[in-house]
């Protein structure tokens, strides 16, 4: 016989996500906003996509660099490149050389939760690149990813 049981799942909570309210013209500009998420770690993979979306922003997330760069191939519109630093088989920062060696302006994003001793902090600000802590910030994160993608007040500003 089989019986329904409860079950509870546990995700990894993001500070404020239910409580912060955005206004429909910022999501409305972050919706053309394509972000590629990358982490290697599924729970806070969905976690922040989840939080990114929510936030108004297209997310296209994978686990790990080949695959990004297969996703990368494949769709063009891509806008950031959000991705953990540490991860088997290639690193952040090597896909962040591999995509911006043909695509020089995509603004990157790497977060760690590694000490800065672990960390080419001094390359990835030579190259323009912005670093985050693990755990990060919901509004740091997502200033910066307004920034990157030129969302501003509510609209999405002309290059």
């Amino acid at each position: 016989m089989i019986r329904n049981l409860p079950m509870k799942v546990c995700m990894p909570e993001i500070a404020g996500l239910q409580s912060v309210r955005m206004s429909p013209s910022l999501m409305a500009s972050r919706s053309t906003t394509t972000i590629l998420l990358v982490d290697d770690d599924s729970l806070l993979r969905s976690a922040m996509r989840a939080m990114l979306c929510y936030a108004g922003y297209n997310v296209v997330a994978c686990e790990d660099g080949p695959t990004a760069i297969s996703l990368f191939s494949l769709r063009p519109n891509i806008d950031v490149l959000l991705t953990d630093f540490q991860m088997p088989e290639m690193t952040g920062y090597a896909l962040a050389e591999a995509l911006t060696c043909g695509t020089p302006r995509l603004p990157v994003v790497l977060v760690s939760g590694a000490s800065s001793d672990e960390l080419p902090l001094s390359a990835i600000e030579a190259r323009q690149w912005h670093f985050m802590a693990k755990p990060v910030n919901r509004d740091a994160l997502l200033q910066t990813l307004d920034e990157l993608a030129g969302v501003e007040h509510g609209r999405r500003l002309l290059a």
